[in-house]
């Protein structure tokens, strides 16, 4: 499985842990579509980084990667629960961010090469 697939499927397996934020807004009044691409690769890369920890330290170092990315993204933690909690809602449309999030740090990573 290419690095690539490992983030990816990192990403899938966390959505269920997140919290119900209970809010059924539509996600465009929360980021449009270039913001959350952004979105899933940061959280794409912060789960990639503590993959390999124990779940107890990794979860721990997870919040704090969560808390780092709302700051830098200007939004809140609950916000980032709540857009993967409403792409998780509607799996084609989640796919193609999944999708787009990955050619982006694909190209990012050709460019460092």
């Amino acid at each position: 499985m290419c690095h690539m697939e490992k983030l990816i499927l990192l990403l899938l397996l966390f959505i269920p842990l997140l919290s119900c934020a209970g809010d059924d807004k539509p996600l465009e009044n929360y980021l449009n579509d270039d913001e959350i691409i952004e979105l899933l690769v940061d959280l794409s890369i912060a789960r990639a980084a503590v993959s390999q920890l124990p779940a107890e330290i990794g979860d721990s170092i997870r919040v704090g990667y969560y808390e780092q990315i709302a700051t830098i993204r200007n939004i809140q933690v609950e916000q980032i629960d709540l857009t993967l909690e409403q792409l998780s809602k509607d799996p084609v449309r989640f796919q193609l961010f999944l999708n787009s999030a990955a050619d982006s740090i694909r190209a990012r990573n050709e460019r460092r090469e």
